[in-house]
């Protein structure tokens, strides 16, 4: 049987991936230590990053891991269910998001046109032939 450590072991310990119990595991790299929850989920085996270890105290860890283990035991995906509890939640659809491109192309070339007053008069319709055969195609 492994034995887990305590808070005061977290700072000694050597690279690699050290287990804390429940599938709470601290991960130790050179620059970081993280931690991880791993669990299966729909017969897939994954594995949740928590935060790092610096800033999320052992017990706090823990505390994180018993309610995703909670929400996993009630068949919900513990990776959607850390989200929810960080407050991750996916922003509302936006209903009006502007113009698009292949509205607008042909006005904002000819304001091009205006300005930059190309040298070469093909230069606009090269643009525009360009810009319509690779960027508007049906």
């Amino acid at each position: 049987m492994k034995r887990t450590f305590l808070s005061k072991d977290i700072n000694t310990l050597p690279l690699g991936v050290h287990a804390a119990g429940s599938g709470l595991y601290l991960r130790v790299s050179p620059s970081l230590r993280s931690w991880i929850f791993r669990y299966t989920f729909a017969g897939k085996r994954s594995t949740l990053a928590l935060g790092n270890a610096n800033f999320i105290k052992l017990q706090t860890a823990r505390d994180y891991v018993f309610q995703l283990k909670k929400d996993l035991a009630h068949g919900r995906n513990p990776s959607d269910a850390f989200k929810e509890m960080m407050g991750f939640t996916e922003k509302p659809p936006v209903e009006d998001e502007g113009p698009l491109f292949k509205e607008i192309w042909r006005r904002a070339i000819d304001e091009i046109a205006q300005v930059k007053m190309w040298r070469n008069p093909k230069s606009h319709s090269q643009w525009l032939n360009t810009i319509r055969d690779y960027q508007c195609r049906s």
